[in-house]
């Protein structure tokens, strides 16, 4: 699910105003999460296009594993 997400991005409605690193981010606009580059971060996973399911043994990075979507649309079957 890491490596092949059936969902690449999530879209969502910015609810207020905010800025993220230096970049101004306005109430009301259409942003999308990027959920391949998340899954792909080198700074998170070593060599990050390897299929290495021990990876998983220890407690994940928060928000570093979004195969399951986030907030009130995570997927019901995340908890299986």
């Amino acid at each position: 699910l890491r490596m092949a997400s059936v969902v690449p991005w999530f879209p969502r409605l910015v609810l207020q105003d905010c800025e993220i690193e230096g970049f101004k981010i306005k109430k009301g606009w259409n942003i999308n999460i990027d959920a391949r580059s998340i899954h792909l971060d080198p700074d998170v996973y070593d060599v990050p296009n390897k299929f290495n399911p021990s990876r998983f043994d220890e407690e994940a990075k928060a928000n570093s594993f979004l195969a399951f979507g986030m907030g009130g649309r995570t997927c019901l079957g995340h908890v299986m």
